[in-house]
């Protein structure tokens, strides 16, 4: 059957404000020497917005007239002019920051589970402990809860679905749960690899 959904299209509103794709967001923040990450207290209940309106807003609706390299992920900078427009933005909305949380001038930090540094972009060091740790899965459960871990950082283990394969296979329906060499070698090259993970240069 084939439906011709272009009228429809049509008549739909489009999205503006579309949320950023992770990994282009990270690679922008990579290469600078210096960053400064500031958290907002209490997160979005800060900001009163009209019901009218609320279907439209985001996280970080407040930046949205600013330039957007250099600022992302809400608060995290590196460019002096989105510094000081950033700051003003907050100060000029009474947006109140959390002191404790914010970090200035750093060189190195966290930003959703990966190391953003000058070099390039890491996997964050305690994730991986936890991983390096796990058993092997007992059960097709245990099994969709190690790949979605590992999965989060696939795009540091070169051919990760051709490793994965036999474990990604038990999540077939009916599939039959039997954790064989096969699948406990998939296991631990996918753990060791994490563990030796290499450094991400984004392309120029």
């Amino acid at each position: 059957m084939c439906i011709d959904y272009r009228k429809l299209n049509e008549a739909i509103r489009k999205d503006h404000f579309p949320l950023h794709f992770m990994d282009q967001m990270l690679e922008q923040l990579v290469g600078q020497s210096l960053y400064y990450f500031l958290d907002e207290c209490s997160r979005y209940n800060q900001i009163s917005v009209d019901p009218k309106d609320q279907e439209k807003m985001t996280f970080n609706a407040l930046l949205v007239s600013l330039p957007t390299k250099g600022c992302h992920l809400g608060y995290v900078m590196h460019q002096p002019l989105s510094r000081e427009l950033v700051q003003r933005r907050c100060v000029e909305t009474n947006l109140v920051l959390n002191w404790e949380k914010c970090h200035f001038m750093v060189q190195e930090e966290i930003v959703l589970g990966h190391k953003i540094l000058a070099r390039g972009i890491e996997v964050d060091k305690a994730k991986i402990d936890v991983i390096e740790k796990l058993p092997p899965p007992v059960n097709a459960k245990g099994i969709r809860s190690f790949l979605g871990h590992v999965g989060f950082y696939r795009r540091f283990i070169k051919d990760f679905s051709k490793i994965a394969r036999p474990l990604s296979n038990f999540l077939n329906k009916d599939a039959v749960f039997k954790l064989d060499e096969e699948c406990l070698e998939a296991f631990q090259t996918l753990k060791e690899k994490l563990v030796s993970t290499p450094i991400m240069v984004a392309p120029d």
